[in-house]
């Protein structure tokens, strides 16, 4: 069968049943209401963004009908922001949740193998919200902000991806990572609780490339959860750097390699760690950068296995809009490191992270 794309325009004003760019629907949920089946192979709605914002809902943003989805024999159904001119260029499509009023986009189990492209979700009761059963939803170029509740929650397990997407003002930035998730080049800072948080007990999410930082909470928070960190900068949080609990028969454990992990327990309460982990399974560090400024200390060592973690007391750099590295040289502090010379060492993401960008 032939691919079809379908539009939505708040402003269109013909048919408004989605078959073309003069005759589009005019909400996101019209398009989610009426796609009339499982998408097709190639199929694709692109919604145009020309007011800021696109959309103020009048009720939740519910996607919870089996008639609106992608599968698994044809692949992802992308749902993509375009520009004015019905391009995509990385403009958003902006959902307003009408001052903290409604959820700007909840998915249940039915809804699932969407591609989310190119999105702003703002002042809602929670941001994309994923449960139970519909986790193999991917979110790109997305931004979720200033939500009463959690900026995305992936809470459903299956093969979920966040790429290059941006929280801040929430809760917690991404909540309940599940298990095989990815979380890949995104940015967390400025939210009221955790910039992630973690909530399982068998194959880890991965976080890599990740900037998270001035979270009023840890940087990352894993709740039961196992963990693989890679290649991120994880700065000023109020609390641990990275902190993973055990409870009851779950353990902990994974991977925490090549990050840079600064000036956590920014209130230096010498309470938190750059590195804290309660664990019954081991738990790799190695090849970090940490800097606590004020903590309790760089690395709490319970049953972890760690090797070549470069340790310091302060750090001066800062995040800026467009960065894609972060450089420090250590003269004075080796610890870990058996070396003379002086030691240079840069994280890089092949993206410019959306540090400060807003909606």
């Amino acid at each position: 069968m032939a691919a079809t794309t379908y539009y939505v325009d708040p402003t269109a004003s013909g048919a408004n049943d989605g078959s073309s760019q003069a005759d589009a629907w005019e909400s996101l949920q019209e398009a989610i209401d009426n796609f009339g089946g499982m998408a097709d192979k190639g199929d694709k709605i692109l919604c145009r963004h020309s007011n800021t914002p696109d959309e103020t809902l009048a009720a939740n943003l519910e996607v919870d009908s089996a008639n609106f989805t992608g599968n698994m024999t044809y692949g992802y159904l992308p749902v993509i922001g375009v520009n004015s001119s019905w391009e995509e260029d990385g403009s958003r499509y902006i959902i307003d949740g009408d001052s903290n009023t409604y959820d700007t986009l909840n998915s249940t189990s039915t809804a699932d193998y969407i591609h989310w492209k190119h999105f702003t979700f703002r002042n809602g009761v929670v941001g994309p919200d994923f449960s139970s059963g519909s986790g193999n939803n991917i979110m790109t170029n997305c931004i979720s902000h200033d939500q009463t509740g959690a900026g995305f929650n992936f809470s459903g397990n299956g093969l979920g991806k966040a790429i290059g997407c941006l929280v801040y003002n929430c809760d917690t930035g991404f909540a309940n990572l599940p298990v095989n998730f990815m979380m890949l080049f995104c940015v967390s800072r400025d939210n009221s609780s955790a910039g992630v948080y973690l909530y399982t007990a068998n194959s880890p999410p991965v976080i890599y490339g990740c900037v998270i930082f001035d979270n009023a909470a840890k940087g990352i928070h894993g709740y039961r959860s196992k963990l693989f960190a890679l290649n991120n900068v994880i700065h000023n949080n109020a609390h641990d750097g990275i902190g993973l609990n055990i409870s009851d028969a779950y353990q902990s454990g994974g991977a925490i390699l090549f990050n840079r992990i600064t000036n956590n327990d920014s209130g230096e309460t010498s309470t938190y760690y750059g590195i804290d982990i309660g664990a019954s399974d081991p738990c790799v560090t190695g090849y970090n950068y940490i800097e606590t400024d004020g903590g309790a200390g760089n690395i709490k060592t319970d049953n972890l296995f760690t090797f070549l973690n470069l340790t310091a007391s302060t750090t001066t750099d800062e995040l800026n809009v467009g960065d894609t590295e972060f450089g420090y040289t250590d003269d004075d502090n080796p610890e870990d490191f058996d070396l003379d010379a002086s030691r240079t060492t840069t994280w890089r993401t092949p993206i410019a992270l959306p540090v400060h960008e807003t909606d």
